[in-house]
């Protein structure tokens, strides 16, 4: 991923292909917007909405209902482990049918990406090879990076990728959701002795944002990320959501930090996780109660040319990684292929207006990528 400082100032909505989704579904809805020939094609896509989520997906509708009805159970334990004060609103997520297809529009090297930038946090997902939805632990971490950072705003990596690290064990209990179970630190499979002796000091992953490490070395980064999140927040739990609470309030970050554990010396930081980790100290099972939501869910079928446009809305945001010349190419064929079925569409003319226009800096250097 590509980081830094994530809190993004709003972008100019006629130029920002990143903040159009929600312009491209209401042109796309069928409230007299979009062109009747549309409506005679067979469905290509599909939307299907919740409280907390849109999801738009090529995928079998049933995968696409238990993505969605888990990523709902999740989400009351995901904000309460961020102690988020408010609701920070929904979710856009698209789910792809298998990896060769999620590669095509996200790039290699991952099962799953996350936007700030987009208007509403967006989500990529696929399929599991063996036609499964995604794992839990995916859908935990992602929904992580999503909520995070509309919940709390600016972030250092080491933070955003320690919590979502730490909160991909939580998992849904029984009782239809009311009771969301967050697995103590020493259930991670991170959890080991050589954990603590290749540990990175706490300056280090400060660092991280300025000077992104090589990438044999981040799986080290990813895992100090999470021993040190851990440890402030099993260890010392209110300092650490004072610090939490500082970030959502817009602090920056080092300050807030500094400020949430004074008193505290580095040197007895560094002491206690190292023997946090090394020692395996036990610690509990956070369950944290929810008010369970009501399960309504809206499904509206998107034809060839509805889906072409969000096709190629996600092929200018950049997940893979192509040149911005590129990118507006394999776009404008998206956007002919859909005219070229529905003359007119109201969506696509609209979106193909823009691909001549000179974006934003956002949507060139786009990459927040798991």
């Amino acid at each position: 991923m590509k980081w830094g400082l994530w809190r993004i100032g709003p972008a100019r909505m006629s130029r920002s292909p990143h903040r159009l989704l929600p312009l491209l579904l209401l042109l796309l809805s069928p409230l007299g917007l979009l062109a009747p020939e549309a409506h005679a094609e067979r469905p290509d896509w599909f939307e299907l909405t919740s409280p907390g989520f849109r999801v738009l997906s090529e995928a079998p509708v049933e995968v696409a209902r238990e993505t969605l009805r888990t990523l709902e159970a999740l989400r009351p334990g995901v904000l309460g482990a961020l102690g988020a004060q408010r609701d920070p609103g929904a979710v856009d997520v698209i789910l792809f049918t298998d990896r060769d297809t999620y590669r095509d529009f996200a790039g290699v090297g991952s099962v799953a990406k996350t936007s700030w930038r987009t208007a509403r946090p967006l989500i990529l997902l696929r399929m599991q090879r063996t036609g499964a939805p995604p794992r839990i632990a995916v859908l935990a971490h992602e929904l992580t990076h999503a909520l995070s950072h509309a919940t709390l705003g600016r972030q250092p990596r080491w933070i955003a990728e320690g919590m979502a690290e730490l909160l991909e064990d939580m998992v849904p209990t029984a009782s239809g959701g009311r009771l969301i179970q967050i697995p103590g630190p020493t259930a991670s499979p991170r959890w080991t002795p050589e954990t603590a002796e290749a540990l990175l000091t706490l300056d280090a992953l400060w660092a991280w944002d300025r000077r992104p490490p090589a990438r044999p070395e981040l799986p080290r980064y990813y895992t100090a990320s999470w021993a040190w999140t851990a440890y402030l927040r099993d260890l010392h739990p209110g300092r650490w959501q004072a610090f939490l609470t500082a970030l959502g309030q817009g602090e920056r970050a080092r300050a807030a930090f500094d400020r949430a554990f004074a008193g505290i010396s580095a040197e007895s930081l560094w002491a206690g996780v190292r023997a946090w980790v090394g020692q395996g100290v036990a610690s509990s099972t956070q369950v944290v109660q929810v008010t369970p939501r009501a399960a309504s869910l809206v499904e509206l079928p998107l034809s060839r040319s509805e889906s072409g446009v969000i096709r190629a809305w996600v092929r200018l945001l950049g997940f893979d990684g192509r040149a911005l010349g590129e990118r507006r190419k394999l776009a404008a064929a998206e956007l002919d292929a859909a005219l070229a079925l529905t003359p007119g569409l109201p969506a696509a003319v609209h979106l193909k207006s823009l691909l001549g226009e000179r974006w934003d800096s956002d949507v060139t250097s786009l990459a927040e990528l798991r």
